[in-house]
């Protein structure tokens, strides 16, 4: 039988064999050179994919098939198929992730904060916050004025939903994690 360092130069024999009969099996191709018929098969299926090889019989009650080589044996080159690594893909998250992942981290935070700490917009992140604090995730800790003399409120995370980012939706907010809904409170609730 062959081994697993002669794979390619049975490749190569088998191609040979086949372009040499006027018509073939896989399990004779298989005989000539003692190798398993299923490592001829996988190479059948490779050269019908490049047109090197065609169908001319289907042997009866599921016998096989009888090929025949199409092209010349020089015109084609066959080696066993290159595994490429693909490179490793970065996942980028979302906005919206940074946002949440920045506010765990934090616990305590104001929106200055999660602006230099995040890619998020300023406008984003007042409006996920808002968010948040509407559905009782994080609240209202202090209103301060920082040292521009703007008006500067800190919250803290009241609920910690876990590592995927609750997503804003039509009245309230969806934990990812747990597949609950927190719904918005009003004013009148608090």
């Amino acid at each position: 039988m062959a081994t697993l360092g002669n794979n390619r130069s049975v490749t190569h024999q088998a191609w040979g064999l086949m372009c040499n009969k006027t018509s073939f099996t896989c399990k004779e191709i298989a005989q000539l050179l003692n190798v398993k018929t299923n490592q001829i098969v996988g190479l059948t299926r490779t050269l019908l994919r490049k047109n090197a090889i065609e169908i001319i019989e289907r042997r009866a009650k599921d016998k096989g098939y009888i090929y025949r080589a199409c092209i010349e044996r020089q015109l084609l080159t066959v080696d066993q198929p290159k595994v490429r690594k693909s490179p490793r893909r970065r996942k980028m998250s979302t906005r919206s992730q940074q946002l949440w992942n920045a506010i765990r981290i934090h616990r305590v935070f104001t929106v200055t904060l999660l602006k230099t700490t995040t890619d998020a917009s300023e406008s984003l992140i007042n409006n996920y916050v808002w968010h948040l604090e509407k559905s009782g995730l994080v609240r209202r800790v202090t209103r301060t004025t920082n040292a521009t003399g703007k008006s500067c409120v800190k919250f803290r995370l009241a609920i910690d939903l876990g590592r995927l980012y609750p997503k804003t939706q039509r009245g309230g907010m969806w934990d990812q994690n747990k597949q609950t809904f927190y719904p918005f409170k009003d004013e009148n609730d608090e």
